[in-house]
Parts: C-alpha cells; structure tokens; sequence
C-alpha cells in the first residue's frame, strides 16, 4: 500500500494574508483619516476641501499600486516572450530558460522585482494635483492645506515604496 504525499501549505498561511489584509486596510482607511483631518483643520472644513481630502490619498495609493503592478506584468510578460523566442518552440528548453530567467526573484524575492520607483513620482502627481483642487476649493488657509496634502502623498509614496520592497505588499501576480 503506497501513502500519497499530503500537499504542503504555502509559506505563511492564512496568518500572512491576514496581516497583508490588515495593512492595506490600514493604509487606505488611514491614507483617508489623514486627507480628513487636514480638510478640516487646515482646509476649513468646506465641502470640497472635504472632499478632496477624503479621496486625495486613498487615489494615491490606489493608483501607485496599478502603476506597479503595470510595471511588474508588462517585465513578466517581456521575460516571457525573451524565453519563449530562445526556446524555438522546445518546451523543455522552455522550461529550462524560464527557471533561469525568474531564479533571481526566487532567491531574492520582492527586492528583485523592478518598478518600486514608481510608488514615489505617481503618489507625488496624485498629491500636487490634489493640492491644486484643495487651494481652489478649499474654504481655509490657501497655503498650508495644500501643503499638506501633498506632503502627505509624498510620504504615503516613500511608504509604500519600502513596503513593496521589503516584501509587505501583495505581488502582483497574486
């Protein structure tokens, strides 16, 4: 009688997808509170200052995530296409050529990945322009709650850019 192997779990478990789950909630409901609390303190508390405040930041993160993982499929798909040409159609050269070609990301895991950069100029863009639409709208100091918010879309990109390269945030392909 010959026992079948019992399938091994993947690395971290239902632990990893829950802390991964409750830091991008913390991100985008904290990113919001922050836009919140300058509206009201600095932006005198209008209805467009509030606005913009409620979506400046979680606009931020959402789409400096979409940039990256954009960056990292479009990178995926050219190894891709390179192994596929140098294996002339024989899949075990294939096989071959695509466990050399994605090894380094194995080994080095999300530090290898490229296009972590882009967290920082895409929060950055996100912020100046919500930074124009809060002193056109909003209804308190002119200077300082714009400067805030774009402060604190800088910061919001410095901080996804070291989360995505220790590892914190999702891959993309997941």
């Amino acid at each position: 009688m010959t026992r079948e192997p019992v399938p091994s779990r993947p690395p971290g478990g239902a632990r990893e997808v829950v802390a991964t789950a409750a830091l991008l909630a913390a991100l985008l409901f904290g990113s919001m509170a922050v836009g919140l609390a300058i509206a009201v303190t600095a932006g005198g508390g209008s209805p467009g200052a509030l606005f913009v405040g409620f979506m400046a930041l979680p606009l931020a993160f959402g789409v400096s995530v979409m940039a990256w993982r954009s960056i990292v499929g479009a990178w995926f798909l050219a190894i891709l296409a390179r192994t596929a040409i140098r294996s002339r159609g024989d899949e075990g050269r294939f096989r071959e050529e695509a466990a050399r070609s994605f090894r380094p990301i194995q080994e080095a895991g999300p530090a290898a990945l490229p296009g972590t950069w882009v967290f920082v100029p895409t929060a950055v863009l996100v912020g100046l322009v919500a930074a124009v639409a809060m002193a056109i709208v909003g209804g308190g100091d002119r200077v300082s709650a714009p400067a805030l918010v774009f402060v604190a879309a800088l910061a919001l990109g410095l901080i996804l850019r070291a989360l995505a390269r220790r590892g914190l945030l999702p891959l993309p392909d997941e």
